[in-house]
């Protein structure tokens, strides 16, 4: 119970949930419940946590982050470093094709962390087709953002460097009409944009229609870089500009 307080609390620390802390003084199903959701709405990009609360999220099978490195020496040259770097099969648009209910294309919507900004708004869609056409659109945007790197195996540190040079130059290529993409560029603008403006200009580009799911993907995507979207913080300040 005393390890369940811990990474509670330095989840709502971390994430600062606006709505209700952990139930610290609740039963440890209570608590242990509440940090399963918490857990679902990690961000492993940009949450960081200490190693303790990431090995006893590992131990609770919650932890779906990058390894610990603990045992790794990168600063000795004849230290072997194994390990492999491969291209993601995409297996799981198979699967979102596949899946002929509701329910299962759900299943996949909570599991995984790449439908986070869709699963708070399940219920509005109404058919298969609809959520799935939705949940395809997500995987295809999250795709266009990541490096890929051809599969092989690497031996040396240095082999490691060369890879890590690789996915750097991939990183910094042209960007694809995103809508992470418009975003960047709306909240570059001289003055900036409200999240009304982004979502608008979005639509207006014909890479989503659908207005009020582009509202909330832009707070989303506003949130992933660090801005506060908290409703006081808009209300203060609408206008988001490039830090």
């Amino acid at each position: 119970m005393k390890d369940l307080i811990k990474v509670a609390n330095e989840l709502q620390k971390v994430m600062d949930f606006e709505e209700g802390g952990p139930p610290v003084d609740g039963t440890e199903k209570e608590l242990n419940k509440w940090v399963e959701e918490a857990v679902d709405e990690i961000d492993y990009e940009i949450d960081k946590f200490t190693d303790d609360t990431t090995r006893i999220l590992i131990d609770m099978q919650l932890w779906r982050g990058p390894a610990l490195d603990e045992d790794e020496d990168e600063d000795d040259p004849e230290v072997e470093v194994v390990e492999e770097v491969e291209e993601v099969e995409d297996n799981l648009v198979d699967q979102i094709k596949a899946a002929g209910q509701m329910k299962d294309l759900k299943i996949i919507c909570k599991d995984l962390d790449e439908f986070k900004p869709i699963r708070g708004y399940l219920t509005k869609y109404k058919t298969v087709k609809e959520l799935r056409e939705a949940m395809l659109e997500m995987l295809e945007d999250e795709k266009e953002d990541k490096p890929k790197v051809v599969a092989k195996v690497i031996k040396t540190v240095e082999e490691k460097k060369s890879v890590e040079k690789k996915v750097q130059a991939v990183k910094s290529g042209e960007k694809k009409r995103t809508k992470k993409v418009v975003v960047e560029e709306m909240i570059a603008k001289k003055g900036g944009a409200t999240i009304e403006e982004i979502a608008q200009a979005i639509t207006d580009e014909g890479i989503d229609l659908d207005h009020t799911k582009n509202l909330v993907v832009s707070k989303l995507w506003l949130n992933k870089m660090g801005y506060d979207t908290k409703k006081a913080s808009i209300e203060k300040n609408p206008k988001f500009k490039t830090k």
